[in-house]
């Protein structure tokens, strides 16, 4: 186990784990900003998280089960991964095909520890909260639109941005960066890097989605 964490539902699931693999279960004794504790009511089972304003970290731990091992159902009750434990597990095989379907993750989710029998719709919710993970949450990255033209305006007084939206919904986007247009003009030569095979089919695996031919 280790003594540090990013957030609280990382060390959710690292518990869990831990559960799952020993057979037993576990509940949430105290949980608010700055303080976690896991227990178990049937021994001196034990995790205390604590957030340090930047970390949350293990003060305290006792990671031995000495309880008699519960039923399955109250293992499977106790137990269910949530739609973000999934989505970490699976995060790079979304990552690497975001276009992957529900059923293909459910037999994925098989190899986590305990074998879950993952339902459709939970695999669904999962592969959504992985891509928000891997590429962002497009509702977000809707709202910061209006600032990024701004800033492409003021780099360049030359780029063209221009985001057109029906009712809230984005529509489609249109980008002539300045350099372009005045090699174009000027009838100059220019080198351009394919952003598109910086992201998909390159070593650099970089978060340019954009290209010029």
């Amino acid at each position: 186990m280790n003594t540090t964490y990013e957030s609280k539902e990382d060390l959710t699931y690292e518990v869990k784990v831990i559960c799952v693999n020993a057979r037993r279960i576990y509940f949430v004794q105290k949980s608010n900003h700055h303080d976690v504790i896991y227990a178990c009511n049937n021994c001196e089972f034990l995790v205390v998280g604590h957030f340090n304003g930047e970390f949350w970290t293990v003060v305290e731990s006792n990671l031995t089960h000495t309880c008699p091992e519960p039923t399955v159902e109250e293992r499977k009750k106790n137990m269910a991964y949530t739609p973000r434990d999934i989505a970490k597990f699976i995060l790079e095989q979304v990552r690497a095909d975001p276009e992957v379907t529900p059923k293909l993750l459910i037999q994925s989710a098989k190899k986590m520890p305990g074998e879950p029998d993952i339902q459709y719709h939970h695999a669904q919710r999962a592969r959504e909260k992985a891509i928000e993970m891997a590429f962002g949450d497009p509702i977000v990255t809707f709202r910061l639109f209006p600032g990024w033209k701004t800033r492409m305006e003021e780099a360049d007084c030359d780029n063209v941005v221009e985001v057109d939206s029906y009712q809230g919904r984005y529509e489609r986007s249109f980008v002539a960066v300045g350099c372009h247009r005045r090699a174009f003009n000027k009838h100059v030569p220019l080198v351009n890097v394919d952003g598109t095979r910086c992201r998909y089919g390159g070593e650099c695996n970089g978060p340019t989605s954009s290209s010029c031919s």
